[in-house]
């Protein structure tokens, strides 16, 4: 479990840098991204939500990401157990392709295999605020 949790911290860490290969190197090879069914974000057409599977699948999700001018992006913590780490998350971006602010607080599951290898990863976060901002020009605040 230690080390599951030092592996979501470092992940946040090379997420803080753009460093998406080692992201990469944490993941399986046929991770799940975003598995859900019936989500009401995805069915809406959510770009940084939509599922993925295999490391493509995550590179899309950074690729979408990597597009935001975030101004702000805290972890405020990590618990987890065995094979389950989760991560509260605050973050404040701005989406040039909708010109969409948005300011969010989500929690993060990550799902790890024995080897200590993230097999799933899925946001929980306030649908409402994610599709306005997918969708068209708005400033959305908590």
């Amino acid at each position: 479990m230690t080390n599951n949790i030092a592996t979501v911290n470092n992940i946040y860490q090379a997420f803080a840098k753009g460093d998406v290969f080692t992201i990469l190197n944490c993941l399986s090879d046929d991770v799940e991204w975003e598995p859900w069914n019936g989500n009401y974000g995805q069915r809406t057409g959510i770009p940084r939500l939509k599922e993925g599977k295999g490391k493509d699948g995550a590179l899309e999700f950074f690729m979408i990401v990597g597009g935001f001018i975030i101004n702000d992006f805290l972890v405020l913590s990590v618990m987890g157990n065995e094979n389950h780490v989760a991560a509260e998350i605050q973050f404040d971006a701005d989406i040039p392709a909708t010109g969409a602010h948005l300011k969010e607080e989500e929690i993060h599951l990550w799902t790890f295999d024995t080897h200590g290898i993230v097999t799933r990863f899925k946001h929980f976060s306030d649908a409402t605020k994610q599709i306005a901002a997918s969708q068209s020009s708005s400033h959305l605040n908590d």
